[in-house]
């Protein structure tokens, strides 16, 4: 019994906050774009006396939280016991502002969906990835977003079939640039009521900025907006943007992420491939199309 899914990663540049008592209606609104580079995972599954979930990622054996979590609630709908092999992909760099964790939970539930033999619909199965990452802390419309794929607007919070998105126009600019000096704990930057005070009081205004006029140039010049007014620019990152602005690359920082990155065209990536290489001696440089679809079986 065997499945295979495939889930794009994701950058946001700014959101708000959705609290609610319910789950599947807990989330964000905002903008990001997806990634081409994301997440593969491969499911193999055999009925056993006992459930066990062996995950690799890259190669290593990993605890991986919210794909575990994943594989367990997959396990409690087959209510049979099974021991499951579950084998990831994934072409980003982990816990930087990639959504990582989203795309590998996501394209977790879609391989266990077939795997198993469960029979949900594509919706359900990314609910039940959603609910992971929600239970965890580690992500709020990330799944949302790459359910989907593209440049996306989250306009309601929630789980796929539950929140809602639209599409803004990236004209030429179809390659995301990226530069990655590390990570930054989701789960902490979700439980500083100091962050939370800050993205509240700008995430709302620039989302209506935002929907006045959702192209490219200005999801980056609100994304940088957002970023300085929450406070989230290093030194490391603010020498970057500052020294792209020279070149006229207009660049921001990935949330919950020491990651910087920009939109271009492919005739113009160049420019930007050179500016982050003359920073990277710390840090890993990613350059990917943005994804024309969302997360889908292989």
């Amino acid at each position: 019994m065997k499945g295979r899914a495939y889930s794009p990663s994701h950058i946001t540049g700014f959101f708000e906050i959705v609290d609610n008592v319910n789950p599947l209606a807990t989330g964000s609104r905002g903008a990001g774009v997806c990634l081409e580079a994301g997440a593969t995972t491969t499911v193999t599954a055999e009925r056993s006396s006992l459930s066990q979930i062996l995950i690799k990622i890259n190669g290593k054996r990993e605890h991986a939280p919210v794909t575990r979590l994943v594989a367990k609630k997959m396990l409690d709908i087959a209510e049979r016991d099974y021991n499951v092999e579950i084998e990831q992909k994934v072409e980003v760099p982990i816990g930087a502002g990639f959504g990582s964790s989203g795309a590998g939970a996501l394209s977790a539930a879609l391989a266990l969906n077939r795997a198993l033999g469960l029979g949900l619909t594509g919706e359900e199965a990314a609910r039940v990835a959603h609910l992971s990452e929600i239970e965890c802390k580690t992500g709020l419309g990330t799944v949302l977003a790459e359910f989907g794929g593209g440049a996306v607007i989250r306009t309601k919070a929630g789980a796929p079939g539950i929140g809602s998105v639209s599409h803004f126009d990236i004209g030429d600019k179809n390659t995301v640039g990226a530069i990655s000096f590390g990570g930054l704990s989701t789960e902490s930057f979700l439980a500083d009521q100091a962050m939370r005070l800050a993205v509240k009081e700008a995430g709302g205004a620039i989302i209506k900025n935002f929907l006045s006029n959702p192209d490219s140039g200005n999801f980056l010049k609100l994304s940088q907006e957002f970023a300085f007014k929450i406070g989230r620019v290093s030194e490391a990152a603010r020498a970057i943007i500052e020294e792209g602005a020279k070149s006229g690359l207009l660049c921001s920082v990935a949330m919950f992420g020491e990651t910087i990155f920009s939109l271009v065209s492919d005739d113009s990536s160049h420019l930007l491939r050179e500016l982050f290489e003359r920073f990277s001696s710390d840090g890993t440089v990613v350059f990917s199309h943005i994804s024309e679809g969302g997360a889908s079986v292989c």
